[in-house]
C-alpha cells in the first residue's frame, strides 16, 4: 500500500460560472401554463439552490427549524401535526399547509390568503416568532459566509 501526503495547497477549485440552462417543468397538456415570475425564470441551479435553502436550519434564529421540518415531502410537502412546531419547541398558530403545485396557485398564500406571491410567503414563517424567529440580515449573514451558497448564487444568479 502506497500514501502520499502533502502540505501544500490544493489546486484553486475553478471559480463558480453562471448557468442559465432552463429547469424543464413538466405537466400534463390539459394543465394550464404556471404563471412564472419574468424576473425569476427557471434554472436548474436556482432549483437545485431553492431546494438547499428549504433544507437548510440556518434560516432559523436556533438552527433547528428548516422549512422542510414542517413541510416534510413523506407527508405531502405539509405537517400530520394539528399546530407545527417551531423554533424553542413552540407551536405554531396553524398547521403547515402543504406546498406543492404552488406554481398553479393564484389565490395568495397562506391559510387566508395573505401573502399575495410566494416570494412574499417564503420570507414570513422565517421572521414568525413562532416559527423560525429569525432576521433577514441575520439569515443573509449566515448564508452570505458560507462559501459553497455563495458559489451556489453564483451559477444560479450570476452574483452572490
Amino acid at each position: 500500500m502506497t500514501m502520499f501526503a502533502s502540505c501544500g495547497n490544493d489546486p484553486e477549485e475553478p471559480a463558480p460560472v453562471f448557468d442559465p440552462t432552463p429547469y424543464e417543468l413538466t405537466y400534463p397538456s390539459y394543465v394550464p401554463t404556471p404563471d412564472i415570475a419574468a424576473d425569476n425564470t427557471l434554472t436548474k441551479e436556482k432549483v437545485k439552490l431553492g431546494k438547499k435553502l428549504f433544507h437548510d436550519k440556518r434560516l432559523s434564529s436556533d438552527n433547528t427549524q428548516s422549512c422542510a421540518s414542517c413541510h416534510m415531502q413523506t407527508m405531502g410537502f405539509s405537517d400530520p401535526a394539528r399546530f407545527s412546531k417551531g423554533v424553542r419547541g413552540l407551536l405554531g398558530r396553524r398547521q403547515a399547509m402543504p406546498v406543492f403545485n404552488l406554481a398553479w396557485h393564484a389565490n395568495g398564500f397562506f391559510w387566508d390568503g395573505r401573502s399575495p406571491t410566494l416570494r412574499d410567503q417564503s420570507l414570513r414563517p422565517i421572521q414568525d416568532m413562532l416559527e423560525m424567529n429569525e432576521t433577514l440580515p441575520n439569515v443573509l449573514s449566515k448564508v452570505g459566509g458560507d462559501q459553497t451558497y455563495r458559489d451556489q448564487f453564483v451559477r444560479a444568479f450570476g452574483t452572490d
